[in-house]
Formats: structure tokens, sequence, C-alpha cells
């Protein structure tokens, strides 16, 4: 363990969480030895594991036995990591922060919903392709496949008509010009073309640079090093540097 770590991290975690993917990229950033404890996709019994008998990931335990310490929220998290100084410099500036905060609560992550749960050729390229060939036996059918993440598809169509507003969610080009506009504003906080992260002047990367990043994987896929071992499959990798918009 580093010096700033004296007990377990245990981050619970369902595979493919945008949120989950921040604070592990988070921790590999430094190699910061952690476990991660897979729940079930299942609502109810992921109750039963999450120890604070919530649904929502990613939740950090901090040491063992009675005294452990439980965060939840991915953003939590990163700040106690900062705070207790278990990855240093997440937060320089409070520029950091709203970067952080606007990347995971506003529209990029509403365009992550929507490509990979609502767009049909994103769902059908992403959370459909990963659930139907990893999660399920090789005889069930796209068919059922469908009818299983319905309700999952309307609980995040739900969730992007709350972030965007007036846009028409069946106008895929309108929603593409939504996308390009919030990742060019990521950009332009790049001042120069040698400027390594988002957060001019910063050496390492910061907690803006991860919540930005776990999204961009949920789009596009992972560009090396990816940060986890059970990476999604992209809702649109043409999106990719190099492939173009």
């Amino acid at each position: 363990m580093s010096a700033a770590v004296t007990q377990p991290l245990i981050v619970y975690a369902i595979v493919g969480s945008q949120y989950v993917f921040k604070v592990l990229a988070a921790l590999q950033s430094t190699q910061v030895e952690h476990y991660v404890h897979l729940v079930p996709i299942s609502e109810s019994q992921r109750r039963k594991v999450i120890p604070s008998g919530g649904k929502l990931v990613p939740e950090l335990q901090v040491g063992l036995g009675p005294n452990k310490k439980i965060i939840p929220d991915s953003e939590k998290i990163l700040e106690y990591f900062d705070e207790q100084g278990i990855v240093p410099h997440l937060y320089p500036t409070a520029k950091a922060h709203e970067l952080s905060k606007r990347a995971s609560d506003g529209t990029l992550a509403a365009m992550v919903w929507y490509y990979n749960w609502v767009e049909q050729q994103g769902y059908e390229n992403s959370m459909r392709r990963q659930i139907g060939t990893q999660a399920m036996p090789w005889f069930v059918p796209w068919m059922a496949v469908d009818f299983l993440l319905k309700s999952v598809r309307t609980k995040h169509e739900g969730l992007v008509r709350k972030v965007v507003t007036d846009v028409d969610l069946n106008k895929e080009s309108d929603m593409r010009q939504r996308l390009v506009t919030e990742l060019q504003y990521f950009q332009d906080c790049l001042e120069t073309d040698d400027q390594p992260f988002l957060i001019p002047g910063v050496t390492k990367p910061t907690a803006a640079d991860f919540s930005v990043y776990c999204l961009l994987e949920r789009l596009v896929g992972a560009i090396d090093p990816p940060s986890s071992d059970n990476p999604i499959y992209p809702a649109i990798p043409e999106l990719k540097p190099g492939h173009g918009l």
C-alpha cells in the first residue's frame, strides 16, 4: 500500500459504470492498491451487498470491521482521496472541481446515457452487445435481450430528458451536434497543443480529467490504458481520434 493508504480500499462496482471507471482510473493513475467488489445488476440484490444498503455505485469502503468508513458517490470518493492524500492533487483549483461536476452531472453524462441506451445504433453497439454477449447464455435471442432491457432503456431516456430539455431525442443529428458542442467546451480548456491535462500548469491528471475520460470511454472506447479490467463496447467508436466526427 502507498504511504497514504493504511487500510484496505474496497470499491463496490457494477461492470461498465462510467462513475466506477472514474474512481478506478484515479486509483490506477498512482497505482494505489485497492479491491473491486462487483455487485449484482438487480437493484434488490444489490442492496444486500452494498455496505450502505443503497443501490448506487461506486461506493467506497475504507477499512474492515465496525470502524470501517463508507463513502458513496464518485465525486465524494475523489474528494476523499484528495483530502487523505491517497490520490493527491485531484482538486488543485476550483476549476478542476467545476469541470469534474460539469462532466459527471451535465450534458456529457447525458450523452453517454443517450448513446449507450436510447439511440438505437449506439445501444446496439454498446449495452445490447455487451449484455447480450457477456451476461446472457449464447442461446438467448436478441429479441429476449431487448425485452429484458426495455425498462432500463426507458429509465435512461428519462435521465437524458432531465438534462437535455431543448433537443428532440428522436433527432440523432441534433443530439450529435449537442455532444460535439460539449466536447468542444472541454477541448477549449487545452490552451496549447502540448497541454496534457484540462487544468493549465498541472503535471498530473485532476478530477476533471478522470471525469471526462471515463465518459469518453463509454462513447468512443478506451485510450490506453483503460480505466477498468472490464471495459464496455463503445457506443460511437467513429468519434475516436483519427476517425472524425
